[in-house]
């Protein structure tokens, strides 16, 4: 007996000793991949020229933005595949709030105006001061297509991927880099490419993740960790450069090279050969230059095919599709909501395109995701999918919610009016149930207003919306006869309007309404006398429709932005009922790198109870060579065309034909007055809005010359 335990133990201990005595199966051939920004797009000529040469790596290892084309990679794309996709994104629009706007819901665009400053502040009224410049979720979601297949067929294992991958971040909490080998991959990825200050980092765990480059942006000891045998490595950093002179870019540009300098270059020696393709007048923003990056890594790898050792690993050409078709009519058996905050189920569940106990839509899940984020509860969005059975699948969505509150600076100037600023105390997620607690106050030379809205851009899960509207103002008003200024009217005003629309495919809106107002008007009656009284009341109901998809709030490139509106005002002890009616439309459309805007405008008034009331036309964007309230009618009809196309870099050129008219009657409209205007100008657009300088000119001889800086209000 004690002799067979003895024979046991023996063989136990063998077993053990050999087990661990046996060497790590080795990793053949390893290609590192650099982080670098829009410098990185190399990678891929880089792996279009080792694919003809037919070298594949066993490993790919990457940081940043190299990390995101060797995760691309790795899930089976082709390098031609993902230059086309690159090529394709909008990384303006990626990398700002522009993509989400065209699809948040009409109710709430209305009332978000870009600011110069923001602060958050959560429900202990604790201020959050700003860490960061923009968000990582387009990065996230634009990843996302390409790797949920892959994560989900690989059970989100990186080494069960078409080449396995490691992805190098930087957990800014302990300033450590960490190596990714399993996980969430835009999640990951996205804290990977996350450039402190400028882009927000990735709540992962008990980790705050940063850009890789950070801490190591030529990972090759990761791959050297990974007992590779031969590691070729693609250094995509930018170098410091030596100039007596340098420019504000050019500056910034070498102040960060030298802080990431031993980052850059710590572990190239580690490289049996290092790719460093020549183009230093390229920086790390310029990702309109992906053409002249590709190829610049295309030829450099081609002078050391010749060097290569050789390459046994061949991936499947066809995991991606096999990924996909691994989810083809999954049933979704639960959707599963992980937040950082209350935000009630049915906020989140109707911004859903998918459900439960159907099959799960891939396009439907992405947008959901992109729905979710263009509420603005949330700081970040992440899908992942989880395996339950053969047959069915569990939705998972990770949210990550901001403070619950915000306090907006905005402010601005023009020739006309001066300078303006907006301040805007606005709750989020009120009673956490996506309402919308808006309270503003605006001040300039010719007017001051505080208002307060409550909206609820969806009532439960319809879509229905409404809003509730209090406000006090205060205008003055420039009187003007034949274009010389005669006197000025002051007119105070307070009240409130109330209405219940119905949303239209997020970016339209019909609603119905009523609206009260009390008038108290010091009035110069020698300028322009108009109804008995300087105190009054107005009552009126009104429909409208609103339509705008538009991609940006300043300079928009594509999109509609159309409205209807009808009032009809009730009669009472002061004023006879009257009717107003006003249609507008501005269409843009952009062709290579020309915006065209087309736009129309008419309104009519069926009679006049004060001359605040009427069509206003004049102003930098109303039409050329008229001050803003130099001209006033019951009637308008205006119509035009506009251009914007780049005069050099940063700099547009701005062209407008206008054409149109105001009338005090229909009686009085004719085609022969119609006034015809052409102006020029400029455009800047800069972080806190754009600068614009115009001058125009009509056939009325007037001419005025148009300045403005900032977000128009």
């Amino acid at each position: 007996m004690v002799s067979n335990i003895k024979k046991h133990l023996l063989f136990l201990t063998l077993f053990f000793y050999c087990a661990v005595s046996l060497p790590a199966k080795n990793t053949q051939n390893a290609l590192v991949l650099s982080g670098g920004g829009a410098r990185a797009f190399a990678h891929i000529g880089v792996l279009k020229a080792l694919e003809e040469a037919g070298w594949y790596p066993d490993l790919i290892v990457g940081t940043s933005m190299g990390a995101i084309i060797g995760a691309m990679y790795s899930c089976g794309k082709t390098p031609d595949q993902i230059y086309r996709y690159l090529r394709q994104t909008r990384w303006d629009e990626i990398l700002t709030s522009k993509r989400y706007r065209d699809i948040e819901l009409i109710s709430k665009k209305m009332i978000d105006i870009p600011s110069i400053f923001t602060l958050k502040i959560d429900d202990n009224f604790n201020i959050h001061y700003p860490k960061y410049i923009l968000s990582t979720q387009g990065v996230s979601e634009r990843i996302l297509p390409i790797t949920l297949g892959p994560e989900y067929y690989s059970n989100s294992n990186f080494d069960s991927l078409a080449i396995p991958l490691r992805i190098v971040a930087t957990n800014i909490k302990t300033g450590k880099s960490v190596v990714f080998k399993k996980g969430n991959l835009p999640k990951i990825l996205a804290g990977s490419a996350a450039y402190p200050i400028v882009l927000s980092p990735v709540e992962l765990d008990s980790m705050l993740l940063v850009d890789g480059g950070l801490s190591n942006n030529v990972p090759c000891d990761v791959a050297a960790k990974e007992n590779a045998d031969f590691i070729l490595a693609v250094n995509m950093s930018s170098k410091i450069s030596d100039q007596s002179q340098l420019s504000a870019t050019a500056y910034m540009d070498q102040t960060i090279n030298t802080i990431s300098y031993y980052s850059d270059t710590r572990n190239l020696h580690l490289a049996d050969i290092l790719i460093s393709p020549e183009i230093n007048n390229i920086y790390s923003t310029d990702f309109d230059s992906i053409d002249v990056l590709v190829e610049a890594g295309y030829m450099e790898t081609q002078k050391i095919i010749d060097q290569l050792p050789p390459s046994d690993y061949k991936p499947d050409s066809n995991y991606f599709k096999a990924a996909y078709a691994s989810l083809k009519n999954k049933i979704v058996r639960q959707i599963e909501f992980k937040s950082n905050g209350h935000t009630r189920q049915h906020v989140l569940q109707r911004e859903l395109e998918i459900d439960e106990m159907i099959p799960l839509k891939l396009k439907s899940a992405t947008r959901s995701v992109t729905n979710l984020y263009s509420t603005g509860i949330f700081n970040n969005v992440n899908l992942r999918l989880e395996k339950v059975s053969e047959d069915s699948i569990d939705v998972v969505l990770d949210l990550v919610e901001k403070p619950g509150s915000v306090l907006k600076f905005s402010a601005n100037y023009t020739s006309e009016v001066n300078a303006a600023a907006l301040i805007t105390y606005r709750m989020l997620n009120l009673f956490d149930a996506g309402i919308i607690n808006n309270f503003s106050m605006m001040f300039n030379d010719y007017k001051q207003k505080i208002s307060l809205d409550l909206i609820s851009p969806r009532i439960f899960k319809t879509i229905l919306t409404n809003s509730l509207n209090l406000h006090m103002q205060k205008i003055k008003y420039p009187i003007y006869r034949d274009y010389e200024k005669i006197t000025e009217n002051t007119v105070r005003s307070y009240g409130f309007s109330a209405n219940l629309g119905l949303q239209i495919k997020r970016i339209g809106l019909t609603s119905v309404g009523i609206e009260q107002l009390f008038y108290d008007i010091n009035e110069n009656r020698t300028a322009i006398p108009m109804i008995k009284g300087n105190q009054f009341n107005v009552t009126r109901i009104f429909t409208k429709i609103n339509v705008d998809n538009t991609n940006d709030y300043d300079l928009p490139t594509r999109g509609n932005k159309n409205s209807i509106i009808y009032e009809q005002s009730l009669k009472n002890e002061t004023l006879e009922p009257y009717f107003k009616f006003a249609a507008s439309s501005r269409n843009y459309e952009t062709y290579g790198d020309v915006t065209f805007c087309t736009l129309l405008h008419f309104g009519y008034l069926s009679s006049t109870p004060y001359y605040f009331e009427k069509f206003s036309m004049g102003g930098q964007d109303s039409f050329p060579g008229i001050g803003i309230y130099q001209k006033w009618g019951n009637m308008i009809f205006l119509s035009g065309l506009e251009l914007r196309f780049p005069f050099t870099r940063g700099i547009y050129t701005n062209l407008q034909i206008k054409v149109g008219n105001v009338w005090d009657d229909l009686d009085a409209f004719n085609l022969t007055n119609f006034n015809w205007g052409l102006q020029a100008g400029l455009i800047i657009p800069t972080p806190i809005g754009p600068i614009r300088a115009d001058y125009g000119g009509n056939i009325e001889e007037q001419h005025r010359f148009f300045f403005s800086l900032g977000h128009r209000f």
